[in-house]
């Protein structure tokens, strides 16, 4: 009966060992997926950091290109301003000199 009980409780040490490696090897079959992922999910975002990165760049050029542009029209305008300046200012002392010589 001894026999039996022993044999009985090495039976069951066994079923527990096999049991206790499959569990590990489970846990490694998910830890692997898990892992693997991950690693798709990093790079996807580093593809998306990627493509937002481009996207800046590009807003920043065109935000240059905008400041550029409104600079160029702005000294185009002013040169204009100055010019229709210097215009009256000889109309208005043309006018000046004219009242002055015809009172």
């Amino acid at each position: 009966m001894k026999k039996s009980l022993e044999a009985g409780q090495e039976e069951m040490r066994i079923g527990q060992e096999e049991m206790k490696k499959r569990m590990e090897k489970g846990q490694d079959q998910m830890r692997v997926h898990f892992e693997t992922q991950v690693e798709r999910i990093k790079e996807y975002v580093n593809t998306c950091i990627g493509k937002i990165k481009k996207d800046v760049q590009s807003v920043k050029r065109e935000i240059n290109e905008v400041k550029s542009e409104d600079q160029a029209t702005w000294r185009r305008d002013c040169v204009i301003l100055r010019k229709d300046q210097s215009i009256l200012c000889q109309v208005q002392t043309s006018h000046i000199l004219d009242r002055q010589s015809n009172p």
